[in-house]
């Protein structure tokens, strides 16, 4: 029991705990869209089937255009700021969503998230730069955790506040998760890139 409260301690102050926290948040993030999206499109916009599709397929596409992007930009300017640029696209993306009039804005909220949602593999090249040769799988498996606990929790996040206050409250709330942990991680992210 010490060794894994000790093994929990150093992950919780090692320079891996923000990068499992940036990639934890924008997949939460992902996963609130999920079961909230196409009801909160069809009951207060109207949205058909076909709409919805599209809102869904505009941010995957935002992110295949843009991945590629983020990854060269964050070889000329830093990982890092590449990193914060993701958390506060998202965080707009939140925003833009709950305050959304019309299917538009949901449409622009999502490509937002797209274009700069495509953080990890700018999360695993900052592994990559932070870690010894015989620490990267170890790395890169708490990217993985991240990934699939982010899809865990926010499903489940994102329908139960929208079942208790309504579909807007989930990006609301998902905004506010993405300012707190996006504050605790770059507060103790490695300066290096």
């Amino acid at each position: 029991m010490n060794s894994q409260l000790s093994r929990a301690k150093n992950f919780f102050r090692s320079p891996l705990f923000p990068i499992f926290m940036i990639v934890f948040v924008d997949i939460l993030g992902f996963g609130i869209t999920v079961p909230v999206l196409p009801l909160y499109a069809q009951n207060e916009f109207g949205a058909s089937a076909m709409q919805i599709t599209g809102i869904a397929t505009a941010y995957f596409t935002a992110q295949f255009i843009a991945s590629p992007r983020l990854g060269k930009l964050s070889d000329r300017i830093g990982r890092r700021p590449v990193l914060i640029l993701s958390q506060a696209g998202t965080l707009i993306a939140f925003l833009l969503s709950g305050a959304a009039v019309g299917l538009p804005m949901l449409y622009v909220a999502r490509i937002i998230d797209g274009i700069t949602g495509g953080n990890i593999s700018v999360a695993q090249a900052y592994l990559s730069d932070i870690t010894e040769e015989k620490d990267r799988a170890r790395g890169l498996g708490i990217v993985n955790a991240a990934f699939s606990s982010g899809f865990l929790f926010g499903p489940a996040f994102g329908a139960g506040m929208a079942a208790a206050f309504g579909p807007r409250a989930a990006y609301f709330a998902a905004a506010a998760v993405s300012v707190c942990f996006a504050r605790i991680a770059h507060a103790r992210s490695p300066q290096k890139r």
